[in-house]
């Protein structure tokens, strides 16, 4: 919190990207495999033999 250090704003930059990086990853794939499974579910339901 006190940090003053010479790059102290880019440490905190990186840390805070690498966090939203890590929330992005974890919330956005269990959506994108819920699409995707739900797309796959449609196609197999309106497959003409």
């Amino acid at each position: 919190m006190e940090d003053s250090s010479p790059s102290f704003e880019k440490t905190d930059m990186a840390i805070e990207k690498s966090v939203q990086t890590v929330f992005e990853l974890f919330d956005n794939t269990p959506l994108d495999s819920v699409i995707d499974f739900g797309k796959f579910l449609w196609n197999e339901k309106f497959k003409i033999y």
